[in-house]
């Protein structure tokens, strides 16, 4: 139904729905994609994803996001930052913050890229897990 929306409207060319992909397709699209989309909703019993890792596989490829206000993931984009939030099931919001992208900031490039490896990389994470560690050793001993 999507694809035929995008027919529709004249933009197939534009989109690209690739299906399933293994990882090293998923990083080639990425490496070639403009922005990404991802929308996350919350289920009908309440349930909600954390922060998404694909979110985070995409910016570290330096991919702007355009993703929604749920659970973790303004923690990971800063709207207007790293990318644009809107709410869930928001289409015009969507559709806003995708066209938004023709006059936004060409940093956000670089500020997806670097917070993911500021702020959500495993060594970084692990050096400030040792530093807190440390301090609460230390203030323990003393």
């Amino acid at each position: 139904r999507i694809e035929e929306l995008c027919a529709s409207n004249g933009i197939a060319g534009q989109v690209a729905f690739p299906g399933r992909v293994v990882r090293r397709q998923a990083a080639e699209l990425m490496r070639a994609a403009d922005v990404f989309v991802h929308h996350s909703v919350t289920g009908s019993d309440g349930d909600m994803e954390g922060i998404p890792t694909v979110i985070m596989e995409a910016m570290s490829t330096g991919l702007p996001v355009v993703s929604t206000r749920h659970s973790g993931i303004p923690e990971l984009v800063d709207h207007g930052r790293e990318g644009f939030l809107v709410g869930e099931r928001d289409v015009e919001g969507y559709a806003a913050a995708l066209l938004s992208f023709r006059t936004a900031d060409p940093a956000m490039v670089t500020n997806a890229r670097r917070k993911i490896e500021e702020k959500f990389n495993i060594a970084v994470q692990n050096t400030e897990l040792k530093r807190i560690y440390r301090r609460a050793i230390d203030e323990s001993v003393a």
